[in-house]
């Protein structure tokens, strides 16, 4: 018994630490060509981060206050005194001049969208504010999404869902997506998020139906 509780304590103590910590908060789930990155980037810049069948997204910085209102490349006005979360969907696949590589998927968050910055002058304009410290930017490079064009890019937004139909060759495409961080429960003094609590309950529950063969029905 001593034994087992030397191995289920420390990664049951784990999993709550890093739910406490937003590892599992904002992105709810990809789709199609979409994947996630659970941990950010040292770099997008170009030919940092390629792939030819893949399109990243990862979470930037969360519960940013802003002093001032906030205005989207898709003209939505973000009022001041909200929070919002922050979020750079990434495509930049290993390039052959002349042709085009196609990718296309869905990402959903855990609140609202509330803008886009698809242009260069809205990225580059709000790295600063959005970007981590620890990943480098194409600050000042294209990176804009084109939106004409027979390979037009096409950014769509339904509520949390965000779906992408990107192309490009030798170039870059990145999405910096504005969210509303998700409304929190009361559980036990602390505020919680509910997909946080399930996510890391099952986690705890795997672990436990293994180390002691409880039922997993609990």
């Amino acid at each position: 018994m001593k034994k087992r509780l030397g191995v289920i304590l420390p990664v049951i103590a784990l999993v709550v630490a890093l739910g406490a910590t937003g590892v599992f908060a904002a992105v709810k789930y990809v789709t199609g060509d979409m994947v996630f990155l659970y941990s950010p980037p040292a770099s997008v810049v170009a030919g940092a981060l390629e792939s030819s069948d893949e399109v990243y997204v990862f979470n930037e910085k969360q519960n940013v206050f802003l002093s001032s209102d906030l205005l989207t490349d898709d003209s939505k006005t973000i009022p001041a005194g909200t929070s919002v979360n922050s979020h750079l969907v990434h495509f930049d696949p290993v390039g052959v001049a002349n042709v085009v590589i196609s990718v296309s998927g869905t990402v959903n968050f855990d609140g609202d969208i509330l803008g886009l910055y698809t242009t260069n002058d809205g990225l580059d304009g709000t790295d600063a504010t959005f970007g981590l410290t620890g990943t480098a930017y194409p600050t000042g490079s294209p990176r804009f999404l084109e939106v004409t064009g027979v390979n037009a890019d096409t950014a769509t937004v339904d509520g949390s869902k965000l779906a992408v139909d990107l192309h490009a060759n030798t170039g870059i495409d990145q999405i910096r997506v504005i969210t509303r961080p998700h409304t929190p429960t009361w559980v036990g003094g602390e505020v919680q998020s509910v997909d946080k609590i399930e996510l890391v309950w099952q986690w705890i529950k795997g672990i436990l139906l293994q180390v002691f063969g409880l039922n997993s029905s609990a």
